[in-house]
């Protein structure tokens, strides 16, 4: 095509000069015959000069050289007898046939030149096509193989060389099989059947062996050749070589293994210790409720028989000290008692039933208002609060947040403490608020740590255990709770059971709260 483009300019010129020449010479040719024929023109003379020019340069030169040639004949002519005049039909004849002829072999020159154009132009797309396609296939790092239904090969590419280690020599004309291992033989005879029946084949996973006799794994496609007719004609191959894929997964899935393994190991010790540490605590729990209270029991009682028999016989100070001893004994006892609750609080199983925590409420607030009778406390409890929890564990943090909110509102005039459902983060959980003391937000890390207390004890007494304990509770039940407080405007704690958890009504349209004032 590029030889051919190159030529035409050249002969596009050269039928231009003979569009000039080739007239002149008919006309000489012309008055050479006039002996012979006379006053006939002999217009057919001028024909072959234009179907010379047109067939070589196509349109331009083939109008050119019929222009010519007409004008030639009609002056060069007139010397004739009978010049160009039309006397007979047949010199009517004759120069309808020279425009004619002029006129359709340039029209049918100009269309062969395109076609032949075009032709060029498809072949060249044609071999550039197949220059890339040769390119792709040959650096690809995959297997590309051709065969036909038969399964012999016919194509063997630069990948499928690197591969199985045979060269093109070696592998074309000779039959797949050398590339299976013996023992999937009707797998090859399964794929042969699918090429025959023009079946495609994706992503199968196979095993093949190199000229070496090493093995491999590789994901094969399958595509079908077709004739012209639909027809299967042999089929393309593409094979991807997976075999250090595939050992490395062998490895992740073994190291997964030991992993697993391992895990199980130290779950399997941690739980050991677990169980160890839990036995250990029991203990020490059994020794705090028998072998400790037994001794504090002992020291408050003769303390008091002292005091009581004895009274007349001691000093003072003497008095002062045996009420002193009574004081600290029962002071440890409560400790005690808080370090049982606190280990209570992460021992045993967490249940998961329905709890009516309005009416939990309710009556924890009722006892302490019978407790102490003398205060003015006006609360509320929202009504339809609903969890999925523990039973004992929940009544023993709403004993702590509600105990904390009447204990810290007894120095508030007009004092309220509300139990609502909230939000946390998104969650639905629960709030206890009240208007009292409250507390400085800075030493909010200390206030769910054992015996840590951010009041002395002679403003609000207490041991530190109950909101601790609160915490743990709440963590074992896979929820949170979180504090909001200032000075002297009261404290909001808020808390979240994780679910199951029945729908919580809105916090913000409470369904009938209930108001109770205790008044003396």
């Amino acid at each position: 095509m590029e030889l051919r483009d190159r030529s035409m300019p050249s002969r596009r010129s050269a039928a231009y000069a003979l569009a000039v020449v080739l007239p002149l010479t008919a006309l000489v040719l012309r008055d050479a015959l006039a002996g012979v024929y006379g006053e006939r023109p002999l217009l057919v003379l001028f024909m072959v000069p234009i179907t010379v020019c047109a067939l070589l340069g196509g349109l331009g030169p083939g109008l050119l050289c019929t222009a010519l040639s007409g004008l030639i004949a009609a002056v060069g002519l007139q010397d004739l007898p009978g010049h160009f005049s039309i006397v007979h039909a047949r010199d009517l004849l004759q120069w309808s046939l020279l425009v004619g002829n002029g006129v359709l072999a340039s029209v049918l020159a100009w269309f062969v030149e395109r076609a032949q154009a075009a032709e060029g132009r498809a072949r060249a797309l044609q071999a550039d096509t197949a220059s890339w396609y040769r390119a792709v296939v040959e650096s690809s790092d995959d297997a590309i193989i051709g065969t036909d239904l038969d399964g012999m090969i016919m194509g063997w590419s630069h990948g499928a060389q690197a591969m199985f280690g045979y060269t093109a020599q070696q592998a074309l004309g000779r039959s797949l099989g050398i590339l299976f291992h013996p023992e999937d033989a009707l797998e090859r005879e399964r794929l042969l059947a699918s090429v025959r029946r023009g079946e495609a084949l994706q992503h199968h996973e196979a095993r093949r062996v190199r000229s070496d006799g090493s093995e491999l794994t590789v994901f094969v496609s399958v595509s079908p050749i077709l004739d012209t007719e639909g027809r299967p004609v042999g089929s393309a191959r593409i094979l991807r070589d997976v075999t250090h894929l595939r050992r490395t997964q062998q490895q992740l899935r073994e190291q997964v293994l030991q992993l697993n393994a391992d895990l199980e190991r130290r779950v399997a010790e941690r739980t050991a210790e677990l169980s160890a540490a839990n036995r250990e605590l029991d203990a020490f729990a059994y020794a705090v409720s028998h072998d400790l209270r037994a001794p504090l029991r002992a020291m408050s009682g003769f303390s008091q028989a002292l005091l009581e028999d004895h009274a007349d016989e001691l000093p003072e100070q003497g008095r002062l000290y045996l009420r002193q001893i009574d004081i600290a004994s029962h002071k440890m006892g409560e400790l005690i008692e808080g370090i049982l609750a606190l280990s209570r609080s992460t021992r045993g199983e967490v249940r998961r039933d329905p709890v009516d925590l309005s009416a939990l409420g309710e009556q924890l607030l009722g006892e302490l208002a019978r407790e102490e009778p003398g205060r003015q406390v006006q609360w509320e409890v929202q009504a339809g609060l609903q969890a999925q929890a523990d039973p004992r564990m929940v009544e023993a943090v709403l004993r702590n947040l509600l105990g904390n909110a009447w204990k810290y509102t007894a120095r508030t005039d007009r004092a309220r403490i509300r139990l609502c459902a909230a939000e946390l983060d998104g969650a639905p959980g629960f709030a206890v608020e009240d208007n009292g003391a409250g507390f400085d937000m800075a030493h909010a890390a200390r206030l769910f740590r054992p015996f840590q207390r951010l009041h002395r004890q002679d403003e609000f007494a207490g041991l530190g255990i109950g909101l601790a304990t609160a915490q743990r509770i709440v963590t074992r039940h896979g929820g949170t709770v979180r504090a909001q407080a200032a000075p002297l405007r009261g404290a909001r704690f808020e808390f979240t059971l994780a679910p199951p958890a029945v729908p919580q009504p809105s916090p913000t349209e409470p369904p009938g709260p209930t108001d109770h004032v205790i008044a003396p």
